[in-house]
């Protein structure tokens, strides 16, 4: 009996992974996303990308023989998206987190270039980006990221409860921080900021973990890569492929994202359809603050923070926020305003 898992069956069967052994392909080499190439090598898998300096690179691989390297860990699946495993790393007796690109809502669907995210998340070590350990394989050659273990769960699961406003000016510095990073250090737009690519550690430290769809910015700030977001966070112009994205592209899903923290909507749709249809309409509109906060924060706070959220959430870019930094500064005088 064949021990392939139905194609239809979600993450949430996984239950191993195992170490793979990766080689680079000469740069002649047919494309390997091909039913030709695979058919010639039934027993690999392969990726293909273009890196952050735009060249384009193939890797095959193959799955180290002998015992699965990663396990699930029992009863902590609901504080993660299906994508993402808390595992055991059984040679180094340690907890990780592995992140398939298989999504059950929204996102790329395709997760074809899992070297280049490690790289490009190896390489931005910053207290507030998840570290990467390295890939594995599930054993019908799926690729996933492993990365250090998240132990409090993802935004998506945070939001969900209240909390006190200093603890959400805490995740909101900690994430524009990281974000701010990555423009002027490594000169990336993220372009996929939502609360499914945000994890807690031990302390409640947030952290991005998800880089399959960064891009590298030219010399002028601005790049055309990056399309295939989630549509309820991502901007708009990562709907229309003629137009360039920049650190202005963040900007909006950073508010998207802070958006949803304080609303009572808890599915991306109902958010971005009530931004689309009232809160962006109309820019004297104050956002939907659940009841919680509604009594937490004073009025002036309300409509400051509202502003500020409606110049972030602007459809044309050069009405935003010119950088995180400007953005995290109005945001954080917003919520401390009296």
């Amino acid at each position: 009996m064949s021990d392939r898992i139905p194609e239809k069956e979600t993450t949430e069967a996984i239950s191993e992974l195992y170490d793979i052994k990766i080689k680079p392909l000469p740069p002649d080499t047919p494309a390997v996303h091909t039913f030709l190439w695979k058919r010639q090598n039934p027993t690999k898998g392969a990726v293909g990308f273009f890196n952050i300096d735009g060249e384009y690179h193939q890797y095959e691989y193959q799955l180290v023989a002998g015992q699965p390297r990663y396990k699930l860990l029992p009863g902590l699946s609901d504080k993660f998206p299906s994508h993402i495993l808390p595992m055991i790393d059984t040679k180094l007796g340690r907890k990780v987190i592995a992140k398939s690109g298989t999504r059950s809502g929204g996102g790329v669907v395709d997760w074809h270039d899992p070297v280049d995210e490690a790289h490009k998340a190896g390489v931005t070590e910053h207290p507030n980006i998840a570290t990467i350990h390295g890939i594995a394989a599930d054993k019908n050659k799926e690729p996933y990221i492993v990365m250090e273990f998240l132990s409090n769960g993802t935004l998506d699961r945070w939001l969900e409860k209240d909390h006190r406003i200093e603890d959400i000016d805490n995740v909101v510095k900690g994430i524009a921080s990281a974000l701010e990073h990555i423009h002027t250090q490594k000169k990336l737009v993220y372009a996929d900021m939502k609360p499914f690519n945000i994890g807690f550690d031990e302390e409640w430290r947030p952290k991005i973990l998800d880089f399959e769809l960064a891009v590298k910015m030219s010399d002028d700030g601005y790049t055309r890569g990056a399309r295939g977001g989630t549509p309820a966070y991502e901007a708009p112009e990562q709907v229309h492929h003629d137009r360039p994205l920049s650190v202005r592209t963040d900007v909006y899903s950073l508010a998207t994202t802070i958006f949803s923290i304080f609303t009572d909507k808890q599915d991306g749709w109902s958010i971005k359809s009530f931004r689309d249809d009232n809160f962006e309409k109309n820019p004297e509109s104050l956002v939907p603050f659940r009841k919680a906060y509604e009594k937490k924060l004073s009025k002036v706070q309300k409509q400051q923070i509202s502003k500020v959220l409606h110049r972030a959430l602007s459809a044309e870019p050069n009405d935003r926020q010119v950088s995180i930094k400007e953005f995290y500064q109005e945001w954080h005088r917003a919520l401390t305003a009296s």
